[in-house]
């Protein structure tokens, strides 16, 4: 018997890793081909090109994030697949009809942004219509996502991840010779969301398209009434966590132009996706770990994981950094052409928001592994906070460039630490409230007893 069991327990962890490495798998092909294609992106495109796509890609993460109240996160919650179903149509109504009041605001806008921002911005704005685009492309696609995550077709999900890039990519290589300009990069970005949506979208169709055809207008209420926890609880925090990670692009570019724009999106595609991406694998295997340890009650255990881990991440994050800061100055000016060379003295100043991103960021599950989303809110309004400080300091000051980079950098490093204390205060204390309970809990049964 316990020979079975210990077999179990190894099938159900090498189903983990396995399902694991083929996320990681699709996302890192992915990320090549982005890389490769990099090269002779920057050749067919300016900075300014750029520059105009990283606000887009920015304004749109921010609009999309909540633009489904957070409902497909209850795909992956629910009961059986028809109520499955009925939550992934609800979410998806729900990104178009956002998507739709987008489009009816930016006609609105549009006449103010022309009369209120700076000459060379002013580029932005005619791809501005691309957004409502890519809130319905990229929500639509993460609601199926979560479809496949429920019913473990991380092999389905892992090649989308691929096909995104491949469609991306052709279409930015492709645009500039019928078209130039910024409008290659857009169109690449909404095409490769598509791409992966349609596929999904089809897999789910042909599996489920019973309990699809039978959902009507009162299970979409009825979805909505069970998991209003989800836009409740979570919507304001990932609200303010995506304003934290776009806003300062926007910001930037509104101040000092759409080049200075562009320089930084190649920083952060060259050297800040493939750190991020690093640490969303590894915060899974980190959550399993707090997990385990959370579900054996070793609570004090936990403090002891968390340094260990806070001391691995730290040496190769500081690694890292040093590498990037060696290898930018002489990668970027030969790799990518002479008219990105500022885009190094961008990663470098930037370094602070890398090196924090890399230590601290795979700590966050631990609110959740605790049960802890009343610090969730707590830690993104700080950082909402530590982000306005900055910005402040950025239109009252006016520095220069550098200066500006410099002082995103260090606020950024600076809003990391504390999100990094946050989870820290929620793994020291809750021993401490736990012991608390319990001592109220005897103390309670002892006039009964």
């Amino acid at each position: 018997m316990m020979l079975g069991r210990a077999r179990g327990r190894l099938g159900k962890l090498s189903r983990f890793y396995n399902n694991l490495f083929l996320l990681a798998g699709g996302s890192v092909a992915g990320q090549l081909i982005l890389l490769a294609a990099a090269p002779i992106l920057t050749r067919l495109y300016t900075p300014r090109d750029l520059g105009i796509a990283g606000v887009y890609v920015s304004i749109l993460g921010f609009m999309s994030v909540g633009c489904m109240l957070r409902y497909e996160m209850a795909v992956a919650a629910s009961r059986d697949s028809r109520e499955a179903a009925s939550v992934t149509v609800l979410a998806c109504t729900l990104a178009l009809g956002s998507a739709l009041l987008a489009a009816v605001l930016k006609g609105l806008a549009v006449p103010l942004l022309l009369v209120h921002i700076r000459s060379d911005v002013r580029l932005i704005v005619p791809y501005l219509y691309w957004v409502p685009i890519g809130m319905a492309t990229t929500s639509i696609y993460l609601a199926f996502s979560m479809w496949a995550v429920r019913f473990e077709e991380f092999r389905a999900l892992s090649a989308t991840k691929v096909t995104q890039a491949i469609w991306g990519v052709l279409i930015q290589l492709g645009t500039p010779f019928l078209h130039r300009g910024p409008l290659g990069l857009l169109a690449g970005q909404v095409a490769g969301q598509s791409g992966g949506a349609t596929g999904l979208i089809s897999r789910a169709w042909t599996a489920d398209k019973e309990h699809f055809q039978r959902v009507r207008f009162a299970d979409l209420k009825a979805s909505a009434r069970k998991f209003v926890r989800f836009p409740a609880m979570s919507l304001p925090a990932v609200l303010l966590e995506s304003l934290f990670l776009n806003a300062p692009l926007v910001v930037l570019t509104s101040l000092y132009g759409a080049t200075l724009a562009g320089w930084v999106t190649l920083a952060n595609r060259v050297f800040f996706l493939p750190g991020l991406l690093l640490t969303r694998n590894i915060a899974q295997v980190v959550m399993g770990e707090m997990a385990q340890v959370a579900a054996a009650d070793n609570l004090r255990e936990l403090e002891h994981l968390f340094w260990k881990r806070l001391k691995q991440l730290s040496l190769l994050g500081v690694g890292a950094c040093l590498v990037a800061g060696v290898v930018a100055p002489v990668l970027i000016p030969r790799v990518f052409g002479k008219q990105w060379t500022n885009a190094w003295v961008c990663a470098e100043l930037l370094m602070p928001a890398l090196l924090g991103n890399l230590v601290s960021s795979v700590f966050g599950s631990a609110l959740d592994v605790l049960q802890r989303q009343d610090l969730h809110i707590i830690r993104e309004i700080g950082r909402t906070i530590i982000l306005a400080i900055s910005m402040g300091a950025l239109y009252i000051g006016r520095p220069g460039w550098i200066g500006a980079l410099a002082i995103v950098g260090s606020m950024s490093g600076v809003a990391y630490l504390w999100y990094l204390w946050i989870s820290w205060w929620a793994i020291h204390r809750q021993p401490l409230r736990v012991e608390h309970r319990q001592q109220a809990a005897l103390e309670s049964e002892a006039p009964a007893r």
